[in-house]
């Protein structure tokens, strides 16, 4: 087909609206289209081809097809935000959904280019690809990454994933079946991984913060990350991080011989590794909150400890302080950057963020520590050849995350292949990724050689052989032992679990205080709800509508960092379950004024079951708080301080309780800041 000059104008048009550049150089290249042939009826609307392959039809008949489509979407999804088709067709069907104000995105799957290049000369879309109303995707380009970009958190395809379904925009396109079946496939996985990142598991929060609770103890008789820093920074220019990944053995022997020319971090799975090959490390950190990951601090290995300095985070599970403890080991307790550990306020020992792995936490630690270069061995954050996960000498076995996730292709280190890697390591490379950007477009310029040579491909990193970054950088030897880090004296160590056990105590019985609140409040919800279900809708319209809004502001004020800062890591993940079950309410079809009282009706109720859950974990914070406890107050209470543990609880309860006028008038947290800048405790 020859097209017109206004045809062309108009292919120019769409085509600069594009907001992809790959995808409009793409179309530009076509010069003669060799697929498909245009069928134009005397009606605008009648835009059909013909697939030179197989001399089939996309549509039977276009205008009957997209008039039913329209009716069809016009009714039963009206309230959609999102859709998802497979086929952009002649394009109608999304230029005629795109007229629905409730509507704002379209995503379109299409195998060929060719179709695209065609249709744009015929029909404008610039309003709407402008808009960014419409997005295409190449079906044969499209990979898992992409996806979960798409439907990552934050976006109107995460608020409504649970509404999601993949339409064919015509029966033309069923002969893709398994082309649509696979990146179905992907996208239920990435909704699936992108409300897992996100936080849905109030429970999983809770861990976190009970075991931060307690480790309190442990943590504040020992030394601070802040004592680290001063007894230690600027030792080594270079630093290496040892990870468990498969290839990890092949580059001890090195290792070892340049041992004294460079700080080594170690993982925590990497400690026993390390000691069976006569390696020492001079730093070895954990992050993972789970009792099994703690069982990599059970050894005894002597002396081989000397001099090892352990950097546990402040919520892993309490069995890795206690076998840090029982070996007299030397650690750092260090604190994450999550609300509850910000709320208990000790900026001494640090609050380390932007990190999903050890391996993050330890190349933090190290541009803290001065280094400028470091070098990341065992990284390989993919499968071996033979599906191995970690090495064969790895405590939990070489194969020990082999089936625990679906694997899919990514860039291997060098580039030129593939290999297989995982959603969770893709998280891990990710986070690489995003902390030395950070890094290098701040004032902390850094270089990270990924001297793995293997597994997949960090971009941001020199690649570079083991062998030559050794030669290259490692030249002199560091003086060791290290400096030795100052332990806190024993009134510091006094007047930390003081202040600690106060404002435990205070969030304790802050959460009673609400959780009654939400009691009282929930009573007359209930009540309302029963009502509403054996009455007519009709009559409590405006009541319902006011719960609704008022369901709202009481989100916003549960939500509140002023009132509700140390529960927000609890509260949050609750609310990111409501903000995906509303949506999915507010897509319900409205075809008769009962249809849209009964709507309202869900809307309620479901807001109703949240505040119980809500209260529910505020009841359940308060109890793991009042429970956990325990071990700061007996400690509290060995060291002689029983009467300020009394007056500490009374003055709690008066700030919660008994505050008056001035409590009501003041933040949850300009109270706290009042109390603690008086000297109450000593």
């Amino acid at each position: 087909m020859k097209f017109s000059k206004e045809q062309k104008e108009l292919f120019k048009k769409n085509l600069n609206c594009i907001q992809v550049p790959y995808f409009r150089e793409k179309l530009r290249e076509i010069k003669e289209p060799k697929l498909y042939k245009v069928l134009l009826g005397k009606d605008p609307l009648d835009i059909n081809f013909l697939d030179l392959r197989d001399n089939k039809k996309i549509y039977k008949d276009p205008i009957k097809e997209l008039e039913n489509n329209l009716q069809r979407y016009g009714s039963d999804y009206r309230y959609y935000k999102v859709l998802t088709f497979y086929g952009f067709g002649n394009g109608l069907l999304f230029k005629g959904l795109c007229q629905n104000p409730n509507l704002e995105r379209i995503l379109v799957f299409e195998r060929e280019f060719e179709l695209l290049y065609l249709i744009f000369h015929l029909v404008d879309f610039t309003k709407e690809l402008s808009a960014n109303k419409i997005a295409i995707a190449i079906s044969k380009d499209v990979d898992y990454n992409a996806l979960f970009q798409v439907f990552a958190p934050g976006g109107v395809f995460y608020t409504y994933s649970r509404t999601y379904f993949m339409d064919i925009s015509t029966s033309y396109y069923e002969k893709f079946q398994d082309e649509i079946l696979s990146i179905n496939k992907m996208i239920t996985e990435a909704i699936k991984n992108a409300i897992l990142t996100n936080g849905n598991d109030p429970y999983d929060a809770l861990q976190g913060i009970s075991q931060y609770v307690l480790n309190l103890k442990d943590k504040l008789t020992n030394s601070s990350l802040r004592d680290l820093l001063k007894a230690r920074k600027n030792v080594s220019k270079t630093a290496i991080i040892v990870s468990t990944g498969p290839s990890l053995i092949k580059q001890l022997p090195l290792l070892k011989e340049y041992r004294d020319k460079a700080l080594i971090f170690c993982a925590d799975s990497a400690y026993p590794i390390l000691y069976k090959y006569g390696i020492k490390p001079d730093y070895v950190s954990m992050l993972e909150r789970t009792e099994l990951t703690a069982e990599f601090f059970n050894h005894d290995f002597g002396d081989f400890d000397d001099e090892i300095v352990f950097l546990p985070l402040s919520i892993v599970h309490p069995n890795a302080y206690k076998y840090l403890n029982e070996r007299k080991r030397k650690y750092v307790s260090i604190c994450r950057l999550l609300a509850f550990q910000y709320y208990m306020g000790f900026s001494a020992y640090g609050y380390l963020d932007y990190m999903s792995s050890v391996a993050h936490m330890n190349l933090i630690l190290a541009v803290d520590m001065g280094c400028e270069s470091v070098i990341l061995i065992g990284q390989d954050l993919a499968y071996a050849e033979n599906g191995n996960s970690h090495p064969d000498e790895y405590q939990n076995s070489s194969t020990f995350e082999s089936s625990l996730y679906a694997p899919f292709e990514i860039e291997a280190y060098g580039g030129g292949h593939m290999v297989q890697t995982h959603i969770v390591w893709k998280i891990f490379k990710d986070g690489f990724e995003t902390i030395i950007s950070f890094y290098n477009a701040g004032s902390k310029k850094i270089k990270v050689y990924n001297a793995t040579e293997g597994g997949l491909r960090i971009n941001h990193t020199i690649e570079k052989p083991f062998k030559e970054c050794c030669e290259e950088l490692l030249t002199q030897k560091i003086q060791r032992p290290l400096a030795k880090i100052k332990l806190p004296s024993k009134k510091q160590e006094d007047e930390r679990m003081l202040k600690a056990y106060f404002r435990i105590l205070l969030c304790a019985k802050h959460c009673e205080k609400e959780e009654k609140n939400l009691i009282e409040k929930l009573a007359k919800l209930s009540k309302k709800l029963e009502l509403y279900k054996n009455s007519e809708l009709k009559e409590y319209e405006k009541d319902m509508e006011d719960e609704i809004n008022d369901f709202d502001k009481l989100r916003a004020f549960l939500l509140d960092p002023c009132e509700f800062f140390y529960t927000s890591e609890i509260l949050q993940s609750l609310n990111n379950q409501l903000i995906l079950h509303l949506a999915k309410c507010y897509t319900l079809p409205i075809k008769n004024e009962e249809d849209r009282l009964f709507k309202m009706y869900l809307i309620f109720k479901e807001n109703v079951l949240f505040v119980d859950y809500f209260r529910g974990a505020l009841k359940e914070q308060k109890q793991s708080l009042l429970r956990d406890v325990k071990n700061l107050k007996d400690e509290l209470l060995n060291r002689g301080f029983e009467k300020r543990l009394v007056k500490i609880e009374k003055l709690s309860t008066k700030i919660i309780n008994g505050g008056g006028v001035e409590a009501n008038a003041l933040s949850f947290r300009q109270i706290l800041t009042r109390m603690l800048c008086q000297a109450v405790f000593y």
